[in-house]
Parts: C-alpha cells; structure tokens; sequence
C-alpha cells in the first residue's frame, strides 16, 4: 500500500530528525548504543527497519542495538529504589 509506505516513511524520518537534534545537543560525535523501546518498534518489522535506515543515514554514530531488560523489569527496579529510599528516611 503506497499510501502506509508513505506514512512510515514520514513518521520515520520526524522520529529520526527529532533524535537527531537530541544527539547533536548533547554532543555525541563517538560511536553510542541506542535502544528502541515500545509497542510499535518491537512489533512492526517494517517500521523498525526503515526507521533504522534513517538512523543509519542521519547519525552514523549511532547503534540501534535491542535493549538488556523488558520495560516492566526497569520499573520494578525503579520502585525498589523508591521503596528503599522511604525505608531509609529519604524523599
């Protein structure tokens, strides 16, 4: 369908241009890791992989790589700091 293809493409190259900024704002001219988290990235192949291609033209430094742990294992984690800070009399 060339009307979806075109709005992957689109939504992929706002995605792509918006981490771009992000990555020239903080000064990242080496070489760093990138993880692509959420629904659509992790189940749409297709959008993944365009928006994968404007990352390689955009920002050649940058690395898509899969992330080390789920979603819900990062918010447990983040809630047992939290807890833990209010066990200790911390805010």
């Amino acid at each position: 369908d060339v009307v979806a293809q075109r709005i992957i493409q689109r939504a992929a190259t706002l995605l792509a241009e918006q981490v771009r900024v992000v990555v020239m704002q903080m000064g990242i001219y080496r070489k760093t890791g990138l993880v692509l988290a959420g629904n659509l990235v992790g189940k749409d192949a297709v959008y993944t992989n365009v928006l994968q291609m404007k990352f390689l033209k955009l920002l050649p430094q940058l690395e898509v790589r899969p992330p080390l742990h789920s979603a819900v294992y990062g918010a447990v984690r983040l809630a047992r700091e939290n807890l833990n800070k209010l066990q200790a009399g911390g805010r």
